[in-house]
């Protein structure tokens, strides 16, 4: 019988939520995506950007390096200003896909290579487990996904 990996059930979450961005996404202009229809919230863009900054972040908490530098995604943090329009600090749709793309192996490798005992040692500054700290870092994630969907719909452009 094949061992189980305590986070593989997560790794694939991961992976899932990437293949609904994708569906989502398909089609949306650069343009299209900052757009929030006037309703007050988070463009598209800055939805994932800031899913993609998210999944660095997990990383880092996991000793690995993202791939790009620290402050590529700081323009995504959370509290950072609504991204109203296109700029230089602003990431094209198809650059974030495809770094969550290229992010995801390295995630899953991530999470598949902890151990039990890893997962439930605690986090410095938390009253929690890694493994909470994970599930966390998951429901956030899955949270923004389904953002991209009403987003995509409010910008979708026709045609």
């Amino acid at each position: 019988m094949e061992e189980r990996r305590p986070m593989g059930d997560i790794a694939r979450a991961f992976a899932h939520n990437l293949r609904l961005i994708e569906a989502q996404v398909a089609g949306i202009s650069d343009e299209a995506s900052v757009g929030t229809g006037g309703h007050g919230i988070n463009s598209l863009n800055w939805i994932l950007g800031h899913i993609a900054q998210s999944r660095d972040r997990l990383l880092v908490r996991l000793g690995v390096a993202p791939e790009l530098h620290e402050g590529a995604f700081a323009r995504y943090d959370m509290g950072s200003e609504p991204i109203v329009g296109l700029g230089p600090e602003v990431l094209g749709v198809g650059d974030v896909v495809e770094h969550l793309r290229r992010q995801l192996p390295r995630l899953q490798a991530t999470l598949n290579g902890l151990t039990a005992d890893e997962l439930a040692a605690p986090v410095e500054g938390s009253n929690h487990d890694l493994r909470y700290l994970i599930l966390r870092f998951l429901m956030h994630d899955s949270f923004h996904t389904g953002q991209t969907d009403v987003l995509g719909r409010i910008v979708e452009e026709p045609g």
